[in-house]
């Protein structure tokens, strides 16, 4: 499930090729809102689960280095 603020984030929107001045006007309303909004709430959360799984595989290598001394 998404959460409000990164329902805000995506957005589907249709244009003709006469319609430039329309999709600049779109995108750069779209760009300063992520901007407002700042990093990927779905980004941070992943880049936090592979330092969790990196710590844990480094805890495993250490403990196995442990035993076998």
């Amino acid at each position: 499930m998404v959460g409000k603020e990164e329902r805000e984030r995506i957005q589907m929107m249709f244009f003709s090729a006469a319609e430039g001045e329309r999709f600049r006007q779109l995108t750069t309303k779209m760009d300063q809102t992520i901007r407002k909004l700042g990093p990927s709430k779905i980004r941070l959360y992943q880049q936090d689960a592979a330092a969790k799984a990196a710590a844990k595989k480094a805890a495993k290598a250490k403990e196995k280095s442990v035993k076998g001394k």
